[in-house]
């Protein structure tokens, strides 16, 4: 089953993935789930969008395999439930057609 669907020029939607708030320094997911994504899309590193924020995603052992943990830093946008985006990382070709 795949893990990422279409969602724009620019992004897949990790339709059943979760963004949640930690105190940790990285945005991190299960190191299963970070293999199976970057297969899926081809990238690496993986970088991810939640509220409007872009991160890169490090592996981690000790995580459900359905959450994003985010850093809470300050005034962070992202609150827990959020939507998880996974760049395409295509530049321009984002907005070529427009």
């Amino acid at each position: 089953m795949p893990m990422l669907e279409e969602f724009s020029a620019g992004y897949w939607l990790a339709p059943s993935m979760e963004a949640v708030t930690y105190n940790g320094n990285r945005a991190v997911v299960q190191d299963d789930v970070f293999v199976a994504m970057a297969g899926e899309s081809g990238q690496d590193p993986l970088l991810t969008m939640v509220a409007g924020m872009t991160y890169e995603l490090h592996p981690v052992r000790d995580i459900p395999s359905n959450v994003v943990a985010i850093p809470a830093r300050g005034e962070t946008p992202v609150h827990d439930g959020d939507a998880v985006l996974i760049s395409k990382r295509n530049g321009g070709a984002v907005f070529a057609d427009e």
